[in-house]
């Protein structure tokens, strides 16, 4: 998901960290007197729940929007070693 982020600027340090938590990848930042403005690549499963952590971290003065960017396979996801078929669909 494409995540854009508008907080007050002091909470940004905590914000990045957060994001990077979540396997985000920071595309743009950019800051005015008091308001900075993020944009980040992030997993969606990751970003469930996130709506509660912002607004703790802002103490409610934070806002995010996502859109769909695109999709990006589970490395290893298909590799039969690491999962194995389940014990019913076995020959």
């Amino acid at each position: 998901m494409k995540l854009t982020l508008h907080a007050p600027v002091h909470c940004s340090i905590k914000l990045i960290d957060d994001l990077q938590k979540r396997r985000g990848q920071i595309d743009h930042t950019a800051n005015t007197d008091s308001q900075v403005s993020v944009e980040a690549l992030v997993p969606l499963s990751n970003m469930f729940g996130y709506s509660n952590i912002l607004n703790n971290i802002t103490r409610g003065l934070g806002s995010f929007s996502m859109t769909y960017s695109h999709y990006e396979p589970i490395p290893g996801a298909h590799d039969p070693e690491n999962f194995p078929p389940a014990i019913g669909l076995r020959a």
